[in-house]
């Protein structure tokens, strides 16, 4: 039972967070090119697809959300 709400609270701020790294990273690299992780495709020079850095930008979210969340009780 533990597992479900575990899953149930952080994989909706999981993939939420993956949905919008990935849609901020694809839109912001024709700016700003920043280098590719292992799992990222890049494809010539404008084409990219960042699914490694999406998800590596999702947990950071994720941690910080829980830190947040941590110290406004306090």
């Amino acid at each position: 039972m533990q597992g479900k709400t575990f899953l149930k609270k952080y994989g909706v701020l999981f993939i939420g967070g993956y949905i919008g790294g990935f849609i901020v990273l694809v839109t912001l690299y024709g700016t700003i090119k920043f280098p590719i992780l292992p799992g990222d495709i890049l494809i010539g020079k404008s084409f990219y697809l960042p699914f490694a850095s999406s998800a590596g930008l999702s947990l950071f979210m994720v941690v910080f959300f829980e830190m947040y969340n941590f110290m406004k009780r306090f």
